[in-house]
């Protein structure tokens, strides 16, 4: 009899659910920036002697009776006979967490992509809703890597080609509904010293596959919160579905199991938040939770991307704006209604003192008060140098870059962004060529 190994999903962006501190007040950081500044220059110091001890799991910065701390995870409380109580001047805080694994689960199905190995085949949570900064008018959901780029041999991160289909219920379920298809992610690298920052996946959908509801949450809030200690969060995920905590760990190095499915092995990742239940809720994070989206409780602002727990039922995310970031998407509500500036390319010779153009979407049909940026230069509605301004084209002449400004290089790189009523476009790399006059 074979047995399907599999992480479940379910899509955390649906229906709104009532759930508890929506009106407590907000909260603010409990320790001061120049004691976290401090905790974290000794972190820094001493990483890698921590994280060389038997047993150690994670390292970063932690809280414990109001006193700020090195956060040690270790497998067990024997570990604690060794590893020391104060690094420096800062006192350690040794939480016992047995191993740390990428969420996953045996049995039910709720979604996910159409690769089955050997009998086996994956799926996990959906978290955010987001747009791509790279293509105008698309946009999907993120997850994490180990949900929608799994595949074969092994059902291993990254393995997955791009475009593979992503259905919800399950694939491996016998779900026949296709909500979207891989469209990138980044890649993971498995040993054991080279860091990682993000395990996600960007899955090109469509409005109307997916809400901007968080399920048991409520609307997606698209700003972005900076994980702090003490700061409480909820999540939303197909095990353990809507659980609440607390930060307690940032600025966390740990190493995370990938081998519970295949024999994928162990990933490093560095600058990562942990966040632990307070009751009446007992776990932050069970296997099939992977890809929940991690807010902030009294906002719903984004704070962490879901992608692992431990035995003591921690959950473990990356900062949502590394993830964004990384992936070059942004988090939004609704894929059809963004009106923001977008360049999509710049065409002409890139010479100085020649005219390049800029296509994109919703720059405005005058320029008025917008705004062309190249490298540190601004050119506004006085500037000679914008010939023509319309809603998809602007015209532009480069500055006329010195041959001194090439420091004997070919070409050099500036980027450029449009600024409309005080929003910013997407970033566009130009590449200036050195004119032929210069030696």
């Amino acid at each position: 009899m074979k047995y399907k190994m599999h992480m479940i999903l379910i899509m955390a962006v649906m229906m709104l659910f009532l759930r508890v501190s929506s009106e407590a007040s907000a909260e603010t950081p409990i320790f001061s920036n120049r004691e976290i500044s401090h905790a974290m220059a000794v972190h820094a110091q001493h990483l890698g002697e921590i994280m060389s001890l038997p047993g150690i799991h994670g390292v970063g910065i932690g809280e414990e009776f109001g006193q700020i701390g090195i956060l040690i995870l270790v497998d067990d409380e024997s570990r604690t006979t060794y590893v020391p109580k104060t690094i420096e001047d800062v006192p350690a805080i040794i939480r016992a967490v047995g191993e740390i694994t990428a969420d996953q689960i045996n049995l039910g199905v709720d979604g996910g992509n159409n690769i089955v190995c050997s009998g086996y085949c994956a799926s996990g949570t959906v978290g955010f809703k987001a747009c791509d900064n790279t293509t105008s008018g698309i946009g999907g959901f993120i997850t994490n890597n180990h949900v929608a780029a799994i595949g074969c041999p092994g059902l291993c991160p990254n393995n997955a080609p791009l475009g593979t289909n992503f259905f919800s219920p399950s694939f491996c379920d016998g779900g026949t509904t296709n909500v979207g298809t891989l469209n990138r992610f980044i890649p993971i690298v498995l040993d054991d010293f080279t860091l990682n920052y993000i395990d996600a996946a960007f899955v090109q959908s469509t409005d109307a596959q997916v809400s901007n509801n968080i399920q048991g949450i409520g609307p997606q809030n698209n700003t972005v919160a900076t994980a702090y200690l003490g700061q409480a969060v909820c999540k939303s995920g197909r095990t353990s579905g809507l659980t609440c905590g607390t930060v307690t760990g940032i600025n966390l190095t740990i190493r995370v199991n990938y081998s519970d499915v295949g024999n994928c092995g162990i990933a490093i990742f560095n600058n990562q938040v942990m966040y632990s239940p307070t009751l009446p809720y007992t776990v932050m994070s069970q296997s099939g939770d992977s890809g929940s989206p991690v807010v902030e409780a009294n906002t719903n602002a984004a704070v962490a991307l879901n992608f692992a727990g431990d035995t003591s039922g921690d959950g473990f995310g990356n900062p949502i704006g590394a993830v964004l970031s990384e992936l070059q998407v942004s988090l939004c509500s609704s894929i059809s209604d963004v009106t923001d500036p977008f360049i999509d390319k710049i065409l002409g010779v890139k010479e100085p003192g020649l005219i390049v153009r800029l296509i994109g979407t919703n720059f405005g049909d005058t320029q008025d008060n917008s705004i062309v940026h190249i490298g540190p230069k601004v050119f506004d509605s006085s500037s000679l140098r914008i010939k023509i301004w319309s809603d998809t084209k602007i015209k532009i002449k480069l500055p006329n870059y010195q041959c001194g400004w090439f420091k004997g290089k070919d070409f050099r790189y500036r980027k450029a962004w449009v600024t409309v009523d005080g929003v910013d476009s997407n970033k566009k790399r130009i590449k200036v060529l050195k004119p032929s006059t210069c030696q």
